[in-house]
């Protein structure tokens, strides 16, 4: 995986290999850890895995613990560019189930998951990275 390559160039020794995760999997192959990130899966996966995704964030991070999204987003039902509507399609087009989601919907199923969200920021390509904490 890309991550792994990226620990490797750095030499890092403090951060852990990436692991492969199906959110539909239970329990996941790991208990605890200290942050999660996760990069563009949301849009291309059904909204199931989006509830299971935050299901397994709420059992494996601590109160005050970072959860990372990165990808597309709808904000108050627009995209944040024109290309993301045709984007959009393709995806809806590929599979009905997959497709940019509401930023408002993700925030809204953090929070019954026990995260708020701390902050919204712009990205290069048209993504936002959206940065919550657990709550309790």
């Amino acid at each position: 995986m890309s991550i792994d390559a990226w620990i490797a160039h750095e030499g890092l020794e403090n951060i852990k290999p990436a692991i492969r995760l199906n959110t539909q999997m239970h329990p996941w192959p790991i208990e605890k850890a200290d942050a999660l990130i996760n990069i563009n899966m949301i849009h291309i996966s059904p909204w199931e895995s989006c509830e299971n995704l935050f299901l397994g964030a709420q059992s494996l991070l601590s109160k005050g613990a970072p959860f990372f999204l990165y990808g597309p987003f709808l904000v108050e039902g627009k995209t944040t560019a024109e290309s993301n509507v045709t984007f959009d399609q393709g995806l809806r087009h590929r599979n009905k189930k997959w497709g940019i989601r509401e930023l408002d919907a993700v925030k809204k199923l953090a929070e019954t998951h026990d995260f708020e969200t701390e902050e919204v920021v712009e990205m290069p390509a048209n993504n936002l990275t959206v940065v919550f904490r657990k709550s309790a």
